[in-house]
């Protein structure tokens, strides 16, 4: 997709201002609680990466790819991205949470905090943008709900992409619980 994080909030500026109403790029903790959609594992569809099949879009195991640390037993059928909607949604029908592209959050990146943490708030500074979910090209370590990195906001790569959140109700919407690394 090759989206900065500068792209990414330049679009959901453009998409407020044509709809009337306030998009933007989830927090991390956000990003966290919707990916797992109330499931406890490592990924939404439980603990063994070998059930990524179907499920997401990640490193394939793919003898023609030789990857190193691909995901066991997966493969996927694609080599880079594959269209949205082409893996199954997680329990609360959300697609490609997992693998495809990393995803931007709004967050700046530093210290995650460890232990259980309702609702925690990025730091106020930094340079760099968060990013979460691993991409096509990424091992179990990475694609997965507590896979983060980060990058300047100008930086754009072939596996960076982004998902738009319309907040609910008023304010930045209900409060997520994010479990210690």
């Amino acid at each position: 997709m090759c989206a900065s994080w500068n792209d990414a909030k330049a679009f959901c500026d453009w998409l407020s201002g044509k709809e009337g109403r306030s998009y933007g790029l989830p927090s991390e903790a956000q990003w966290e609680y919707t990916c797992l959609a109330g499931v406890d594992g490592v990924w939404w569809w439980g603990d063994r990466e070998e059930d990524a099949k179907g499920n997401a879009n990640v490193r394939s195991s793919a003898e023609y790819l030789d990857w190193p640390n691909p995901f066991k037993g997966v493969n996927d059928g694609y080599i880079y991205t594959a269209p949205v909607g082409s893996f199954k949604p997680n329990p609360w029908g959300v697609y490609d949470i997992i693998g495809n592209v990393w995803e931007w959050c709004k967050d700046l990146f530093g210290p995650y905090p460890s232990g259980n943490v309702s609702d925690p708030k990025g730091p106020s500074s930094g340079p760099g943008r968060v990013f979460r979910g691993g991409a096509w090209s990424c091992s179990s370590y990475l694609a997965r709900s507590t896979g983060r990195s980060g990058f300047p906001p100008w930086f754009s790569n072939v596996d960076f992409g982004f998902r738009v959140m319309l907040p609910s109700g008023t304010g930045e919407g209900k409060s997520e619980e994010i479990r210690g690394r």
